[in-house]
């Protein structure tokens, strides 16, 4: 849907925000997404798992405090579970139609690549060496390779963790299936059982995860990854990537990052 036939009256402040960035960025093309959802059932049914496995969880750091947290008292490690305030903050795009944070909407087609910054990317992270992998993955799943890498930074860190560093035996680098009370060990168990006893196996099998059970079924933007509001799988809200609720847009923020880096902030980018 084009932007200028947006309805202010039902949708304040969207199209304002998206000329102020077209006019900034002539390049960058949007087009609106209509869920047909109400905004309370789905705040309601991200709101859920109190003192269990919270939907949404932030983490305990100086960013996140006070009102960020619910007051349900749930914690796993550095982890709490997220007010309703903290995400009703982050599901609203307005929040995010700022040239930082716009990226957690862009489309995660493979449109192209520059493998120096590929390189740059990789270097100094678990991922330095591995570059050939990413790209070659990448093509053949027709996703972007600077989202595989953000992807796989927002869940390892630059240093990785028990799942990317061969302690156990078998490399997990998209956190897949590492949830519940004993991540690390269900996270190794699922890599496991798909034979991913390298990091170039756990790499590209990983994509080819995310290709099939994300991209492929309508969730092709890092938000959409995080919260499942678009229906056109017959899903709603339970097919979420990460319970992180900040965690769109700290990926979107490492791809928007890689692109200024190399001079194309400004390119012909789909959101």
């Amino acid at each position: 849907t084009d932007v200028n036939a947006i309805d202010e009256a039902a949708y304040p402040g969207f199209k304002e925000r998206i000329n102020a960035l077209k006019a900034q960025f002539p390049n960058w093309n949007f087009k609106i997404l209509y869920t047909d959802l109400d905004w309370n059932e789905v705040i309601s049914e991200e709101y859920v798992g109190h003192g269990n496995s919270p939907r949404n969880q932030v983490q305990a750091i100086s960013n996140y405090q006070g009102a960020w947290i619910c007051p349900c008292g749930f914690a796993a490690g550095s982890w709490r579970c997220a007010s309703e305030d903290a995400i009703k903050y982050m599901m609203d795009p307005r929040n995010s139609l700022n040239a930082s944070d716009i990226f957690q909407f862009e489309e995660l087609t493979n449109n192209g690549y520059d493998m120096n910054q590929i390189i740059n990317m990789t270097n100094g992270t678990f991922l330095q060496g591995h570059y050939e992998e990413i790209t070659r993955a990448g093509n053949n799943t027709g996703i972007s390779p600077y989202f595989i890498i953000a992807r796989m930074l927002q869940e390892q860190g630059k240093g990785g963790t028990a799942l990317t560093s061969g302690v156990y035996g078998y490399y997990n680098p998209f956190n897949i299936q590492a949830n519940g009370a004993d991540p690390i060990s269900n996270g190794v168990a699922y890599a496991q059982s798909q034979g991913w006893d390298t990091l170039e196996k756990g790499i590209t099998g990983g994509i080819e995860f995310l290709s099939r059970e994300y991209t492929k079924r309508g969730q092709n933007t890092l938000y959409l990854q995080k919260f499942d509001v678009d229906n056109s799988d017959g899903d709603l809200y339970w097919h979420q990537y990460m319970t992180n609720v900040s965690a769109s847009k700290s990926e979107g923020q490492e791809t928007r990052n890689a692109y200024s880096k190399m001079g194309k902030l400004n390119k012909n980018s789909h959101f």
